[in-house]
C-alpha cells in the first residue's frame, strides 16, 4: 500500500510541477504578447498618425492642383470660343466687304489658321527642349 501512496503522491506532485511550469509559461507568453501588443500599438499609432497627414497634404495639394486645372481648361475654352469667332467674323469680312468668293475666303481663312496653329506648335517644341 505505501507504494501506491508513493506514486499516487509523486504522479500528484508532478501533475502540480508540470501544471505549474504550464501556468508560468502562460504567463511568460502573456507578458511576451502584452509588451509587443503595447510596443506595436505605439509603432502602429504613429505610423498611422503619419500617414493620416501625409494624407491630408496630399488632398490638399491635389484640391490646389485640380483648381488650378479648372482654370486653365476654362480660360482654354475661352480663348479657343473667341478664336473660333475671330475666324469666323474673318471669313465672313472677306466674304461680304472683300466681294471674295466662299472658296478663296475659305482657303485664305485656313492657311492663317494652319500658319497660327504651326506657331504654336514650334513654341510648345521650344519650350519643351528648354525644359530638359
Amino acid at each position: 500500500m505505501s507504494k501506491k501512496k508513493k506514486s499516487k503522491s509523486s504522479t500528484k506532485i508532478k501533475k502540480d510541477t508540470v501544471s505549474t511550469a504550464h501556468t508560468i509559461i502562460d504567463t511568460i507568453k502573456a507578458g511576451a504578447s502584452l509588451l509587443t501588443d503595447s510596443l506595436f500599438s505605439g509603432v502602429v499609432s504613429k505610423i498611422s498618425e503619419e500617414a493620416e497627414v501625409l494624407m491630408e497634404k496630399v488632398e490638399t495639394k491635389a484640391l490646389v492642383i485640380e483648381e488650378k486645372l479648372i482654370r486653365k481648361i476654362s480660360a482654354s475654352i475661352i480663348v479657343g470660343v473667341a478664336f473660333l469667332m475671330l475666324i469666323f467674323a474673318f471669313f465672313f469680312y472677306l466674304l461680304e466687304y472683300q466681294m471674295m468668293n466662299r472658296t478663296f475666303a475659305f482657303l485664305i481663312t485656313g492657311v492663317i489658321v494652319l500658319l497660327i496653329g504651326f506657331y504654336f506648335k514650334y513654341k510648345y517644341l521650344k519650350e519643351e527642349k528648354e525644359g530638359e
